[in-house]
């Protein structure tokens, strides 16, 4: 579904990290439909189980700005994903990102533009009526609104996040912090009144362009999932691909905060 061409990018969803390699190996590449797609010479995705991390120790920083806050009963399990990390990867440090505010800001300017853009035949039709959310009736007018001047400014302020996302991954391989600061909401909770915080680390991977990779590691005290996100850079190719850090660290973190290893069932 086209929302924000220019910063769209679909993703697999499985039941590990290894799986997810796999799916994406399979779906990777150049599309000659789709100018956003890499070229041909860079869009290739191998994956074997028998791979292994890079050759020197990969140092992962814990974003600490990430959230203003995290829910009681997600602290646990993120405390414990973290002593994992620090484990198997010695080097893990603390770091903050100083360009939250520009992202998310320039963020939401550009997927309002282009979703105004990508449904333009839908909005002006009326249709927009049609749909069952209330709020999703009128958003399309809304987006309308923003002008050609806020969305070129963004593109201005996405060069600048781009470039200081970039020094910082000449610190750090990996970037780490909790997915989203509580738990994971039941269907029949209605998210616009939930959902109140902004959610930055996806709103700086979208603008930046950033893989990621979002991975159980535990459970509240009501036995509902808790997640942990991995950022790389952009582009970054260890041993040959793109996101090879990711996978192997994320592997290894699913692996020893599985149900199985805590000893604990399935989520709720």
């Amino acid at each position: 579904m086209a929302l924000a061409p220019s910063m769209d990018k679909i993703g697999p969803m499985a039941r590990s990290a290894e799986d997810c390699a796999r799916i994406f190996a399979a779906i990777a590449g150049h599309d000659l439909k789709d100018r956003g797609t890499v070229p041909i010479d860079k869009g290739a995705f191998t994956y074997s189980p028998s791979m292994e991390l890079h050759s020197r120790p990969l140092k992962i920083g814990w974003l600490t700005n990430a959230w203003k806050s995290v829910a009681p009963g997600v602290a646990k399990p993120i405390e414990t994903a973290k002593r994992v990390l620090k484990t198997y990867f010695f080097e893990r440090e603390g770091c903050r990102l100083a360009c939250w505010s520009l992202g998310g800001c320039r963020q939401h300017h550009r997927c309002r533009g282009e979703s105004a853009a990508s449904f333009r035949s839908l909005i002006r039709s009326g249709r927009v009526s049609q749909l069952t959310d209330p709020l999703g009736q009128i958003a399309g007018y809304v987006n309308e609104q923003y002008s050609a001047a806020d969305y070129l400014q963004a593109l201005k302020v996405r060069e600048i996040v781009q470039k200081k996302m970039d020094a910082m991954f000449e610190t750090f391989d990996i970037l780490a912090t909790a997915a989203q600061p509580i738990a994971a909401t039941p269907l029949t909770l209605n998210l616009e009144t939930i959902w109140l915080f902004p959610i930055l680390s996806a709103a700086i991977g979208n603008i930046c362009g950033l893989p990621a990779m979002s991975v159980p590691c535990g459970f509240t005290d009501k036995n509902l999932p808790v997640g942990l996100q991995f950022v790389g850079r952009g582009g970054r190719r260890f041993c040959g691909y793109p996101g090879r850090t990711d996978l192997p660290t994320a592997h290894r973190l699913a692996q020893e905060t599985s149900e199985d290893s805590l000893g604990i069932g399935r989520p709720s």
